[in-house]
């Protein structure tokens, strides 16, 4: 089984690219992102699961499912942490 060993967190906190790929497959892929206070992604489209961890910040995630109207997902609503 393939898959991605290293130390994410870490990986995390020293990206400064708006996007970064760190693994492909076939039904995943690992991205980090570092987004500047008050940027957006934009929309963007998922047809699998998709899994967001914040390691610092603020806002507001947007998550619709086919067919339904955007709503705030609470969970990620607000996220703050901080930095180890």
């Amino acid at each position: 089984m393939k898959g991605f060993v290293e130390d994410i967190e870490n990986l995390a906190i020293r990206n400064q690219s708006f996007r970064k790929v760190l693994f492909t497959a076939n039904d995943t892929q690992l991205v980090l992102m570092t987004l500047k206070a008050g940027e957006e992604i934009g929309e963007e489209v998922h047809n699998l699961d998709q899994f967001i961890r914040v390691e610092e910040a603020t806002g507001t995630a947007w998550c619709t499912t086919p067919g339904s109207r955007p709503t705030p997902t609470p969970s990620a609503s607000t996220a703050k942490q901080p930095r180890h």
